[in-house]
């Protein structure tokens, strides 16, 4: 993933809601982009798909 603002992230948070209702995993890989980083960062909205991070 190379970027994502706030109304992706809002779409990736309903988009697990959906998966978990439904008893699915739903995880994130290659986050690799700073920007996005620093955006589950932020948030601390990395957990919730998988992503241990931490502020640099």
């Amino acid at each position: 993933m190379t970027f994502c603002d706030c109304s992706g992230l809002t779409a990736l948070l309903q988009a697990r809601a959906a998966a978990r209702h439904t008893g699915a995993a739903f995880a994130l890989v290659h986050v690799d982009a700073p920007i996005v980083v620093r955006l589950f960062d932020l948030t601390d909205a990395g957990p919730l798909f998988g992503l241990g991070l931490a502020a640099a």
